[in-house]
């Protein structure tokens, strides 16, 4: 979950959003199992919805792309399983 928030808060900041406008923590709940540029694609999305109604991007606009999105850690579960055994002696984490 910090990663996963960490990587809200890089992308809204780098769409010139201010970071501390959204419930990160929520965010980071919600989009278990999301890579970091499924978050990515999230936060545009969103964009791209306020920008369609001519308004401000919303935590809700953000809950709503990430309840429709589905992360490929789901829809692609078993390779990634068959990755990470393959990984698990074989290479060093990205990450704690």
């Amino acid at each position: 979950e910090p990663e996963r928030e960490e990587i809200f808060r890089i992308h809204l900041q780098k769409c010139d959003r201010d970071p501390t406008q959204f419930d990160l923590a929520r965010l980071a709940e919600i989009a278990e199992g999301f890579s970091g540029s499924e978050i990515e694609q999230v936060v545009i999305s969103a964009l791209y919805d306020a920008f369609d109604r001519g308004g401000e991007v919303s935590q809700d606009d953000l809950e709503v792309n990430i309840r429709n999105t589905v992360p490929l850690s789901e829809t692609r579960a078993e390779d990634i399983s068959a990755l990470r055994q393959w990984a698990e002696n074989r290479a060093r984490p990205a990450s704690e």
